[in-house]
């Protein structure tokens, strides 16, 4: 079994999908914070483009 057939068997699960999630939900916001402290800087770019993917990744697991 590959690593991603085990991450699907594995996210099949609710209690594992909303750990998941939750994390996800939570990497997201602390990024948001981070940009929101560095707006100034270049980081605020990386932080920007860093949201966004997780954005398609939050998009992804709820489909």
């Amino acid at each position: 079994m590959s690593g991603l057939e085990r991450l699907v068997a594995l996210l099949e699960n609710p209690e594992l999908f909303a750990i998941l999630a939750n994390a996800v939900d939570d990497y997201r916001a602390t990024l948001l914070e981070h940009r929101d402290t560095f707006a100034d800087g270049p980081e605020a770019d990386y932080f920007s483009r860093s949201v966004d993917q997780i954005d398609e990744l939050r998009a992804a697991l709820w489909e």
